[in-house]
């Protein structure tokens, strides 16, 4: 397991063991030929744009953010971002990633 994988197990653990109330939104952007892309956003209907906020820092404004349950629904969510990433062969590897990409 990468370490996306295993943060998101940590993270849940840690949370479900305070008793606490939580809530869990992610979203996934790529940057490929300094192009921003939802990957969770296929309609790709609204372009995205990032900006500063005194408050909450820099922003990605029109991503789409997901509420998950669970790890599996965080998963499936990823695997589904993944799929829509840019990629082409190299002279190393058949299915390089042309891109960076960003899950929160």
């Amino acid at each position: 397991a990468g370490i996306v994988p295993r943060s998101v197990k940590a993270i849940l653990d840690m949370l479900e063991g305070s008793g606490t109330e939580f809530t869990i939104r992610v979203s996934f952007l790529e940057l490929y030929n300094e192009e921003l892309q939802d990957l969770l956003n296929t309609s790709g209907d609204k372009k995205l744009k990032l900006c500063e906020d005194v408050k909450k820092g820099v922003i990605c404004q029109n991503l789409e953010e997901i509420t998950v349950l669970t790890v599996d629904d965080i998963f499936d969510i990823l695997q589904r971002g993944i799929k829509q990433r840019q990629t082409a062969a190299t002279l190393c590897n058949k299915n390089s990633s042309r891109s960076h990409s960003i899950f929160t």
